[in-house]
């Protein structure tokens, strides 16, 4: 008997811990350098970027030239069918915004239609309908502003829970000095390096390939004319005499 009642002594004990231990957290924000770790930490709930008590980390600013690419790192620990927001705040960390209700359907919803807050930057989304994400590499550009105290917010919405219940956050400190980030090459528009070797192969009028023959027949035209100018002189000479 005395056994017994030691067991569910010990039973609710450990109930009792696991209720009071807070929500695992689900993501952990690897680069930029996060304010607070994802893991053990367990905090994340608590907006607007997972920390007990929310303050700028001065021993952990990220520091990058405005307008620079970045190679955003996260790793998603525990699944979810939700999506993911990558945001800024050029001043601080209160511009954030959030959903004013829950989806009523996720398979229906598309949160790049939800309106940015007043100072915040939208830098991108990441969706996982099917809760199979474990690692997100997104190449974000910052903003081609400089900012002493500006703030990446990550976070995942999770689908299926009150609204209060869904987000998960976290947040890097960032500093933008210096001169602007050269613009990286648009693939879309960039030179295909085949074209590029031929000046024959270009289509533009104004590009070399296109201007060289321009040229070319632009002068053959000109011997032309002479030539013509020159047998009618002879012509006429040959009458006069």
């Amino acid at each position: 008997m005395r056994q017994r009642s030691a067991l569910v002594l010990a039973a609710v004990s450990c109930a009792t811990w696991l209720i009071a231990v807070p929500c695992r957290a689900h993501i952990d924000l690897e680069f930029p350098e996060a304010r607070a770790a994802g893991r053990p930490d367990s905090n994340l709930r608590q907006r607007p970027c997972g920390q007990r008590a929310n303050a700028r980390r001065e021993d952990r600013v990220n520091v990058f030239r405005p307008g620079e690419s970045i190679d955003l790192a996260v790793d998603v620990y525990v699944q979810h069918e939700s999506y993911f927001r990558f945001a800024f705040d050029v001043d601080g960390d209160d511009s954030f915004s959030e959903r004013p209700s829950a989806p009523s359907d996720s398979a229906s919803d598309d949160p790049t239609q939800l309106p940015a807050g007043p100072g915040e930057l939208i830098l991108g989304y990441v969706r996982d309908p099917s809760g199979t994400v474990d690692r997100i590499e997104q190449r974000l550009t910052l903003p081609n502003v400089e900012c002493a105290s500006c703030t990446l917010q990550v976070i995942q919405f999770t689908y299926g829970l009150p609204l209060e219940e869904s987000y998960y956050y976290q947040c890097a400190d960032i500093e933008l000095t210096g001169p602007l980030a050269s613009p990286e090459p648009d693939p879309a528009t960039a030179a295909d390096p085949a074209t590029a070797a031929d000046p024959d192969a270009a289509g533009d009028v104004g590009s070399g390939g296109c201007a060289l023959r321009a040229a070319a027949e632009s002068s053959r035209a000109g011997w032309a004319s002479l030539l013509a100018l020159l047998f009618a002189a002879g012509r006429r000479r040959r009458r006069s005499v």
